[in-house]
């Protein structure tokens, strides 16, 4: 019985020292505990995303070049990081990654995107979504999917390409069935290709409004 009682008394002081901690320490507990059930899931479901695992790392800095089938060449660099959400990194109803890029047109023109996207637990399957901060451009977004090993990305063909054969953009453009394939081509982007991008495209010239 007295056993009992020592256990019980002890228990209970331990209820107690919990509730005499102040309010911010209890904040500031249920925050780590959160943060470590978040931090789990990426580890679990995305490890190529949490910097102190070892290995290498899906999210980083990437370049290469884009080459359409009738051969205008528009370098790309790509910059990728995790994306917090809700339902966390491995629900495929949300995307786990976001980012911007960069791609220079031959004709000299800048076209700037923000980047979400979605990477499964081995980053074998890799869906970017590239969109134009216009609504009006819509045509500019790009859609890639591809895969990611060590350093590089590899996307298979793009199906649409908003840009007219020599490079140029023309907003709203209409196409025609016989129209010569223009298509992206697959594309390997690479960070050990990021020092090599240009800094800027040509004049540097943003795309002309939808208006």
């Amino acid at each position: 019985m007295s056993r009992f009682r020592s256990a019980r008394r002890r228990g209970s002081t331990g209820a107690v020292g919990i509730n005499r901690l102040p309010g911010w320490a209890i904040l500031l507990l249920g925050l780590a505990v959160l943060f470590a059930i978040q931090e789990l899931a990426w580890v679990i479901f995305a490890p190529w995303a949490v910097g102190w695992l070892p290995g290498p790392k899906l999210i980083g800095s990437y370049a290469g070049e884009l080459v359409a089938e009738q051969g205008a060449q528009y370098p790309l660099r790509l910059e990728l990081e995790r994306k917090y959400n809700r339902v966390g990194p491995g629900s495929p109803r949300a995307n786990n990654l976001q980012g911007h890029a960069q791609l220079c047109t031959p004709r000299g023109m800048q076209v700037d995107y923000q980047v979400i996207g979605y990477g499964n637990v081995l980053g074998s399957e890799l869906t970017l979504w590239l969109e134009y901060a216009d609504p009006q451009l819509s045509q500019l977004n790009l859609h890639l999917e591809g895969s990611w090993e060590g350093d590089r990305l590899e996307f298979r063909p793009a199906r649409s390409n908003p840009f007219q054969p020599d490079g140029s953009f023309v907003p709203n453009r209409s196409t025609r069935s016989d129209d010569p394939d223009d298509s992206f081509r697959p594309v390997v982007l690479r960070k050990d290709a990021v020092p090599a991008f240009p800094t800027r495209c040509g004049d540097g010239a943003s795309p002309p409004s939808g208006d």
